[in-house]
């Protein structure tokens, strides 16, 4: 794990969660992680493509809250929210972090660990979620980072 992942991951899950981040459950998340990547073949567009998936663009904005992403398990479908994804360049930008790989490779890693292992809502399958993209994209930085930034609409990564 690179440090910088190390040093804002419980930053990251302190703002989300308002408690410490404990050893046990990075642990936790680091074993559901592998066991994702040993069921990755593929690129995140092919591993999708090769499950039946399809990936189409909808605006999931709600009351105010704007999704990144919806993964419809029984549609077979991932539903990326355009706005969202420019939403999430800038906010790349404003935290000084490369715009390489691009939010939409960040957004389908992110929710090709979902697709391994559904268990959200949860706290440790969205930290898991954050440190399978860093490491399937070999990010210098811990995804979930992203979320903190003050969009003009309320992010959720789903």
């Amino acid at each position: 794990m690179k440090t910088a992942v190390q040093e804002q991951m419980p930053a990251w899950y302190f703002s989300r969660y308002g408690k410490p981040l404990e050893k046990g459950l990075v642990d936790k998340a680091y074993m559901w992680v592998h066991r994702a990547h040993r069921q990755t073949r593929r690129c995140a567009d092919r591993e999708f493509e090769g499950r039946g998936f399809e990936i189409v663009y909808q605006e999931l904005s709600f009351c105010g809250i704007r999704l990144r992403a919806k993964l419809d398990l029984l549609g077979k479908q991932l539903i990326i929210d355009p706005g969202s994804e420019a939403d999430l360049l800038c906010e790349l930008d404003t935290l000084g972090f490369p715009l390489d790989p691009s939010p939409r490779d960040l957004i389908l890693n992110h929710e090709l660990f979902h697709l391994f292992c559904p268990r959200c809502p949860s706290d440790i399958a969205e930290l898991a979620a954050h440190l399978y993209c860093a490491e399937k994209l070999n990010l210098d930085y811990f995804p979930g980072m992203l979320d903190l930034v003050e969009p003009t609409t309320k992010q959720v990564a789903v």
